[in-house]
């Protein structure tokens, strides 16, 4: 970010203090617990929020599933192009080599 200078103007600090983020992380927190025991105090609720959580952490299995074997096969592809540039590289310097003789 630019430092502009300022001749005979105050500079004007903004933002939150950290004491006023803390305070306010707190009150949203313990409201979202709050929250969250009065909405599992009922049998039927707590019971979809545990299937939602399950259903939740299986697509996110499968996700990550996914990924890794995404990954794992250009991971494959990269090495199979490096095993053709070596051995071309390895044709090239025989080639040479026999053309030297």
């Amino acid at each position: 970010m630019k430092d502009l200078n300022l001749k005979g103007q105050m500079k004007v600090k903004r933002g939150f203090s950290p004491l006023v983020a803390a305070v306010s992380g707190l009150i949203v927190g313990a409201g979202a617990v709050i929250a969250g025991v009065l909405a599992l105090k009922d049998k039927n609720k707590s019971e979809k929020v545990k299937n939602s959580l399950n259903d939740l952490k299986d697509q996110a299995k499968d996700y990550v599933e996914d990924a890794k074997d995404d990954v794992e096969g250009k991971i494959a592809k990269g090495m199979n192009k490096v095993k053709r540039a070596v051995n071309s590289a390895k044709d090239s310097l025989e080639q040479d080599e026999k053309n030297d003789r």
